[in-house]
C-alpha cells in the first residue's frame, strides 16, 4: 500500500453538515485514550468528509445536522492519492 502524507496547514472549509458519525475511542500508543469522529460537509453541491481527532471531538458535539458551520486550520492529507481532511487541536471549529 502506497502511503504519502502530505500536510498543509492554515487552509479553511466551510459548509453544511448533511452527516455526523458517532464519537470512536481508541487507546493511543502511549496507552491515553484517543477519540475521532467523522462528519460530512455540502460546499457548493460537493460532500466532503471531515475527521475530527481528540479535543475538538467536544467541539463539533454543539452542532447538528443541517448546521452551516467554518473549521479553520485545517490539515489536509495526501493518502494514496486521495485528499484527507482532519481537524486536530490547531482546528477552529466555528457556526456561521
Amino acid at each position: 500500500m502506497e502511503l504519502n502524507l502530505h500536510v498543509h496547514f492554515l487552509r479553511k472549509t466551510k459548509g453544511k453538515i448533511i452527516g455526523i458519525e458517532p464519537t470512536r475511542a481508541f487507546f493511543k500508543v502511549d496507552g491515553e485514550f484517543g477519540f475521532v469522529r467523522k462528519i460530512n460537509l455540502e460546499e457548493n453541491g460537493k460532500s466532503k468528509q471531515i475527521t475530527i481527532w481528540d479535543e475538538k471531538v467536544k467541539d463539533i458535539q454543539k452542532f447538528k445536522k443541517g448546521d452551516i458551520i467554518e473549521i479553520k486550520n485545517i490539515d489536509i492529507r495526501q493518502k494514496d492519492g486521495k485528499e484527507e481532511i482532519h481537524v486536530n487541536s490547531k482546528g477552529v471549529i466555528l457556526k456561521v
